[in-house]
C-alpha cells in the first residue's frame, strides 16, 4: 500500500476553487477531475508505504501525536516513510511529515483511495 500526500500550497495556489474540490469532492465529476490530477502527479507525494491490509490502521498510524508525536520522525512499525521524512522550517529545524487528512491517497491493490470527510472513496 502507498501513501500520497496532496501538497497543499500546490494546490491552493492553482486555483482555491480547485483545492475544494480535491479536499471535499462531492460529485462524481469533483472525484474524476482528483484523480486526474493524481494521475498528473504535480500535486501529489508518495510519503509512506506499508504491507498491512487495512487502510484504517494506515490512516491511524499516520496520525501525529496518535501512535507516536510524529509518524515520519518516529514511525510505527507498520509504516515505512520516504526519503526525506521531514521538512525544513524557516528557523531551519526538521519537523515531521503533517497528518494524513482530507485530499490525500492511498493506493491499496490498484484501487485509488480518496481520504474524504468520513472514510476512503474509491477515485
Amino acid at each position: 500500500m502507498q501513501l500520497y500526500h496532496l501538497d497543499w500550497e500546490k494546490s491552493s495556489a492553482r486555483s482555491r476553487d480547485d483545492h475544494f474540490k480535491i479536499i471535499s469532492p462531492l460529485a462524481s465529476d469533483d472525484r474524476t477531475f482528483v484523480r486526474k490530477m493524481f494521475d498528473e502527479g504535480d500535486l501529489y507525494e508518495l510519503v509512506a508505504t506499508s504491507d498491512v491490509d487495512d487502510i484504517e490502521e494506515v490512516y491511524k498510524a499516520t496520525q501525529n501525536g496518535v501512535v507516536s508525536d510524529s509518524w515520519s520522525l518516529d514511525p510505527p512499525s507498520i509504516i515505512s516513510p520516504t526519503e526525506p521524512n521531514f521538512h525544513a522550517g524557516p528557523d531551519g529545524k526538521k519537523y515531521g511529515r503533517r497528518s494524513t487528512s482530507m485530499g490525500d491517497i492511498i493506493v491499496k491493490d490498484g484501487k485509488v483511495l480518496l481520504c474524504a470527510t468520513m472514510g476512503f472513496q474509491e477515485i
